[in-house]
């Protein structure tokens, strides 16, 4: 019986933490994207007017190198299902492209419920979505938000300029 309990005390010890974890995620709104981007020299514009977005998107950001080699974006969503569909969406097109042979390379997935992460590093060789470029894309969907930076290359320094766009968004 003292096993029973210490198990039982331990699963819902691991349980709590994970639920904790799940919940420390945060989301940037559309200040903090632009100050970020605009601090790391970046070309942002940010939209929030309805008639400027795409449906169900609340407001919208996307920031550009001057050689247009790395691209961030942020998307709020009225509705938290309009941007898990978003986000699904968009997996489903890239994994469909490694079985149609249009991409090679490494697609990895993590996270649960409000927060997923995708990372896909590889090349496109025409792709219906991607047309042919070499990639390495991290997108994260919390809860009604999606983040994604692209580099369309995917070689140690774009990877590490990719990553430390994320680390300056809060990622």
């Amino acid at each position: 019986m003292k096993t029973f309990k210490k198990i039982l005390v331990l699963g819902l010890s691991v349980s709590m933490l994970l639920s904790l974890a799940g919940c420390s995620k945060k989301t940037i709104d559309a200040d903090k994207f632009k100050d970020v981007m605009d601090d790391m020299d970046y070309d942002v514009s940010v939209e929030d007017d309805e008639d400027d977005l795409d449906n169900g998107q609340e407001e919208a950001g996307y920031a550009y190198d001057d050689d247009d080699d790395y691209m961030a974006a942020y998307v709020k969503y009225e509705d938290k299902d309009d941007a898990i569909d978003d986000y699904e969406d968009m997996v489903d097109d890239i994994k469909d492209a490694k079985k149609d042979d249009e991409f090679d390379g490494k697609i990895s997935e993590s996270g649960f419920g409000n927060y997923k992460k995708l990372v896909v590093n590889g090349e496109f060789d025409d792709s219906d979505e991607y047309g042919d470029q070499t990639v390495y894309m991290v997108v994260y969907r919390i809860d009604n938000t999606i983040v994604s930076v692209i580099s369309y290359d995917n070689d140690k320094k774009d990877i590490k300029e990719v990553d430390k766009i994320l680390k300056e968004l809060g990622y």
